[in-house]
């Protein structure tokens, strides 16, 4: 398995430093830079050209979404983390790999990893492809993205309307 170079976004220092703890219990993940905003993640993506980039969403100057749209993430994986539930949808919507709520556990964090070793493993053969795994009932369930209908928000829950069903 090779190292997978991470550059963790977040305006709280506290936050990164706990991020970078959970990250550092995982093998072969390497944090190579940190940020404390939009400009300077844009910059550092840019340096490094890291294969994970752990996005927060409220970020001074520029929200986590505007900072993306700046940064070539074309070979990187996009892991958002914030504290706030509501934006998973937006986060998916522009080609998040995974959606880490803080504080971030480190078995959800690993399954996030994986997930993205696995979208960083497949050849690009230029169509979307990827799937988005949800939880029903307690089982967990991957819909593939290109079978998905709609996605309808209400409250806390989000109800995925896809070929197979709801």
């Amino acid at each position: 398995m090779s190292t997978l170079t991470a550059l963790i976004v977040d305006d709280e220092p506290a936050a990164r430093r706990d991020l970078e703890e959970v990250l550092s219990s995982i093998e072969d993940v390497r944090v190579v830079a940190q940020a404390s905003d939009a400009a300077a993640a844009q910059h550092l993506a840019r340096r490094h050209r890291p294969d994970l980039i752990f996005m927060d969403i409220q970020l001074p100057g520029a929200d986590g979404f505007a900072a993306l749209r700046g940064i070539d993430a074309s070979q990187s994986c996009v892991i958002f983390t914030t504290a706030y539930a509501q934006f998973a949808i937006q986060a998916f919507e522009v080609g998040a790999t995974d959606y880490l709520l803080k504080p971030v556990e480190e078995e959800r964090c690993r399954r996030a990893i994986t997930r993205a070793r696995e979208t960083l493993a497949r050849p690009d053969t230029g169509e979307e492809s990827g799937t988005l795994e949800i939880e029903e009932r307690g089982a967990r369930l991957r819909v593939p993205f290109r079978s998905i209908r709609l996605l309808d928000a209400g409250g806390n829950y989000v109800e995925v309307v896809h070929e197979r069903g709801r």
